[in-house]
């Protein structure tokens, strides 16, 4: 009989160095696993250390059958497009992997499809590149038979499939620019007249300091502060602007705010305006503004001041006390020791001759 030793793959004994087939790499000769009449290379199908793996597209023998690429036809593992109509129609592609690692691919059976350049314009993706009636330009602006001169109406594919047409139907006659994010007046540009350059400007409302400022820029002052200035929707004519942040002005208090958003605080309540002090304790201090000198006696050195969101104080008011006879002005009225003279309500009782008189009378005996 013959021993193991008798039988050869590629010229070479059991336990020798071997190639195996396609992709495998090197091996040993051994007695296949398939056939035991038959020596292989370990590293073949029929071998111990099989290397053989699931056929690609990629100019190898991966499956070492000693074929390239063989029956390789799957529509999903090729790189055929799969896009557009293509997409929508897989099962018609025919695809075959080359010898050389590359994809054959065959749209015929595609319906619609139509290779390298669209023909028709149909809303379809026809060569299947990604893009849809690109040769046609839809979608891009054009200018139809509409007596304007305004590009305001887009490609759309004509009723044959063969071309495209302009659709303007919402067409709009080009006339002067007012401010309404719009291009009225065609020339490709937007509200450019209320713009840097343009002609027109915000007034400022009440904000002397926004005056002459151009849409988009930052208004508002006070209460207002932090706005932009845009078109002026309250305006039937859209030809003017205003600061965005306007309604939040409101009446103008005494309170170290700037409420009415004119750039200006508490100035209802300065020298000239009809909001005055009454004066308070001390009638020679009616009249007075604020941030006017005010006090008498020991209220003396104050400033009129804001008291409630309408009405106006003496800064020093607070060091009034009762009046004591002390030669000073306590109770800050502008009189020193009132209670204490005529008109008072503390008289002297200090004897027989003196009883009812007050501060600087004349007393005592044989007066």
């Amino acid at each position: 009989g013959e021993s193991d030793e008798d039988f050869l793959f590629d010229g070479v004994g059991v336990g020798g160095l071997c190639d195996g087939t396609g992709a495998c790499g090197q091996g040993t000769v051994e007695c296949s696993q398939a056939d035991a009449a038959r020596a292989t290379c370990s590293t073949n199908p029929d071998g111990s250390d099989s290397g053989a793996k699931v056929e690609i597209c990629d100019q190898l023998d991966n499956d070492c059958d000693g074929v390239v690429n063989e029956d390789l036809t799957s529509v999903a593992d090729s790189s055929c497009s799969k896009t557009g109509v293509c997409g929508a129609n897989l099962a018609a592609i025919h695809a075959t992997c080359q010898v050389d690692g590359t994809w054959s691919c065959d749209y015929l059976d595609v319906p619609s499809y139509e290779a390298n350049v669209e023909k028709s314009c149909d809303g379809k993706d026809n060569d299947c590149n990604g893009q849809t009636d690109v040769e046609f330009a839809v979608g891009t602006g054009c200018d139809g038979e509409d007596p304007d001169q305004c590009a305001d109406g887009k490609l759309v594919c004509a009723a044959d499939g063969k071309a495209a047409t302009c659709d303007d139907g919402a067409a709009t006659v080009a006339g002067a620019e007012i401010c309404d994010n719009q291009d009225n007046d065609c020339d490709g540009q937007t509200d450019e007249d209320f713009k840097t350059g343009g002609t027109v400007e915000f007034g400022g409302g009440p904000n002397a300091g926004d005056a002459g400022k151009v849409l988009g820029e930052v208004c508002g002052a006070g209460a207002c502060a932090g706005g932009h200035v845009v078109c002026d929707a309250a305006d039937a004519t859209r030809k003017t602007l205003t600061c965005d942040s306007l309604a939040a002005a409101l009446v103008d208090n005494c309170n170290g705010a700037d409420d009415d958003c004119d750039g200006a605080t508490d100035e209802d309540y300065l020298s000239g305006t009809a909001h005055a002090f009454d004066g308070g304790s001390y009638s020679g201090d009616a009249g007075k503004h604020k941030g006017d000198a005010c006090g008498t006696g020991v209220c003396a050195s104050g400033t009129v001041v804001c008291d409630s969101l309408t009405t106006l104080k003496c800064s020093t008011e607070g060091e009034a006390s009762d009046e004591i006879c002390n030669n000073l002005d306590d109770d800050c009225n502008g009189v020193t020791d009132g209670r204490f003279k005529a008109g008072g309500n503390v008289k002297y009782n200090g004897g027989p001759n003196g009883n009812g008189k007050v501060l600087g009378d004349a007393c005592g005996t044989g007066e």
